[in-house]
């Protein structure tokens, strides 16, 4: 799958993504974490450095983590904050099709992952994924969207350029996610927007039957 190679931006990913957006696009990636209940089985698809993994560690329960990410130098930065005390993670280095066949999570988070494909990749990607959700399972997004402000489109654009550059992304624009999810049925159960409107998360639920 050809979603770039982050391992050049690997060293400054966080720091840059503070510059620009400050706290929010914390705040966004951890909005609903409050859904995640003990004992859940999660897949977190293109974690990045991994600090995500201290905040779930910090709900102070027992979690079985997948922490999947093709960049050997994210995934190394991600691996570096262990011990953790409460959850347990399994590090995969690749790409969400290097989960096991047949397996299913509780939870899947997909945070700022979704954006790195264009539009017919995009949907087999999201196909994919569904089928690691279990019945009744929650998928958590937080991405970019496309609004009507003329700085933050100029945002996005300098965005892509800068990582199309600098990791090869595929990508040059942002779809419509949440759409593409609803028409997957499923089910859209909170929705909350942060720097000015230019970032959302979302809590799906995917159905208990096809």
């Amino acid at each position: 799958m050809n979603k770039g190679n982050f391992n050049t931006v690997a060293f400054i990913y966080d720091k840059l993504a503070g510059l620009v957006f400050g706290r929010s696009i914390i705040y966004a990636q951890v909005c609903h974490l409050r859904a995640v209940q003990p004992g859940s089985h999660i897949l977190i698809v293109g974690g990045g450095t991994g600090w995500i993994l201290e905040e779930l560690d910090q709900l102070k329960m027992a979690l079985a983590v997948t922490y999947v990410e093709p960049s050997s130098a994210m995934i190394c930065r991600a691996m570096k904050r262990q011990p953790f005390k409460y959850i347990h993670v399994d590090f995969i280095s690749a790409g969400y099709d290097g989960v096991s066949a047949g397996k299913e999570y509780d939870i899947l988070i997909t945070n700022f992952f979704l954006d790195l494909f264009k539009e017919e990749h995009l949907d087999r990607v999201l196909k994919g994924l569904y089928t690691l959700l279990k019945p009744n399972g929650l998928w958590l997004v937080t991405d970019f969207v496309n609004t009507d402000k003329y700085w933050q489109k100029a945002l996005v654009r300098a965005m892509y350029v800068f990582f199309r550059l600098t990791t090869q992304i595929e990508a040059d624009c942002l779809q419509d996610y949440a759409t593409k999810l609803v028409a997957m049925k499923m089910s859209k159960a909170s929705e909350r927007q942060f720097y000015h409107g230019m970032i959302k998360s979302w809590l799906f639920v995917k159905p208990l039957t096809p």
